[in-house]
């Protein structure tokens, strides 16, 4: 299960601003118990983020993510590989006064390119 947290759990770096409420995690059952993974990135390396959706088997997330550089209208797209790594694979673009957009060429339920 993916959710998010009111708190920080499970070594979650700093506060990042989130749109949709506190940090991003999975929770999974094991043998042993539930276990919590961090989702959300690194926050020395992305201020701001929008977690997006995820792959049917939760092993791939899409997100919206800013670095330091860029400015409040900025973003682009990334996708959280199994091993943690982020990759980028598009810009988000919008007119002046319209809405951002993400520029894909499509994903399919795994969410790698189609």
């Amino acid at each position: 299960m993916i959710a998010n947290a009111l708190g920080s759990l499970a070594g979650t770096e700093g506060e990042q601003s989130n749109r949709l409420g506190g940090p991003v995690y999975e929770f999974s059952r094991t043998a042993s118990g539930w276990a919590t993974t961090p989702l959300d990135p690194p926050a020395s390396r992305f201020p701001a983020l929008a977690f997006e959706g995820a792959s049917r088997d939760l092993t791939r997330t899409l997100w919206v993510l800013r670095e330091p550089s860029e400015s409040i209208g900025e973003g682009d797209l990334y996708i959280r590989e199994a091993d943690g790594g982020f990759v980028k694979i598009g810009p988000l673009v919008g007119g002046e006064n319209g809405p951002l957009e993400v520029q894909t060429t499509g994903s399919s339920a795994s969410l790698s390119p189609t």
